[in-house]
């Protein structure tokens, strides 16, 4: 009788047994869980890892050429102003540009390298199977976004012998998960939505509506990811404007850091539900492109 409580009691504690109980109380959460453990180690090839550090490193070798361009200067500049000029420069090459770039090439081919590598077709006969590699896929690319971000501001700020260092790097730190988050999305919702050249549809848009139409000063750039986060760049750092500058909501709206967040959350639910709900209910082309 203890025997047979004993071998009771290691059936309860075997691992593989309380992993088949969980998953088969949450097969979707552990589904994703799946697929995210999968594209982590599937990116730890060599190719990958160097197109990701060349990544990151481009805006730190390009703000100590800013740097030591400032310094070959006769004029002297403020602290201040310095503080300043350089938070905007690396404002717009690490959450900006490195950050774009790297979701570019990580969440945008979600669909299209499965059905390259011909595994789409083992997402359909699971249930749930294209939700969980679409959410794996994000998480994947959001996890190295954030972590090529933290590590660019981590290498680039303290070199630059900035006052209020540490304040500039943790807006900047937050500014880098609110940026993959977003874009992740952004990206992610493209992949799902063009089955073919996404990343060049990806590429367009980027230049014209998160570049271009984000600078200008009308109300149609407050739909950009790029004016929430420039506002609240502003308002971290505590960046004294020109009076013009405050008074127009449509470059600088500082009218707080909330509304920001829930602008970029509502942002990030919206592109995540077209991209899921589009990858459910469509039926991608399994057949190569003979193009």
């Amino acid at each position: 009788m203890a025997s047979s409580n004993t071998q009771s009691a290691t059936a309860n504690w075997n691992p593989k047994i309380a992993d088949s109980e969980q998953f088969s109380r949450h097969p979707f959460l552990w589904g994703t869980l799946g697929v995210l453990r999968y594209e982590l180690i599937r990116s730890l090839s060599l190719t990958r890892l160097i197109s990701w550090l060349l990544i990151f490193a481009f805006p730190v070798a390009l703000i100590l050429m800013a740097k030591w361009q400032v310094g070959q200067r006769p004029r002297r500049i403020s602290p201040e102003d310095l503080r300043i000029g350089f938070s905007f420069i690396a404002f717009a090459l690490i959450p900006h540009v490195a950050v774009m770039l790297n979701l570019l090439m990580w969440a945008t081919p979600v669909v299209n390298t499965e059905l390259e590598g011909q595994t789409w077709i083992y997402s359909i006969v699971r249930p749930q199977g294209k939700l969980n590699i679409i959410l794996g896929k994000y998480l994947t690319a959001i996890f190295w976004s954030i972590f090529g971000g933290l590590l660019s501001a981590t290498i680039a700020i303290p070199l630059l012998g900035l006052d209020k260092s540490f304040t500039l790097w943790w807006t900047l730190a937050r500014l880098v998960v609110l940026s993959s988050v977003a874009y992740g999305a952004l990206y992610i919702a493209m992949g799902t939505l063009f089955q073919k050249r996404a990343m060049v549809s990806a590429f367009i848009y980027t230049l014209t509506v998160e570049g271009f139409l984000s600078l200008l000063p009308a109300t149609i750039n407050q739909l950009t990811v790029s004016f929430r986060l420039r506002c609240l760049l502003v308002q971290w750092l505590d960046i004294r404007l020109p009076a013009e500058m405050r008074s127009r909501a449509e470059i600088f709206d500082l009218s707080g850091t909330t509304h920001h967040l829930v602008a970029l959350a509502v942002y990030v639910i919206v592109l995540l539900s077209v991209a899921l709900l589009f990858a459910r209910r469509s039926e991608y082309s399994l057949q190569p492109d003979p193009s």
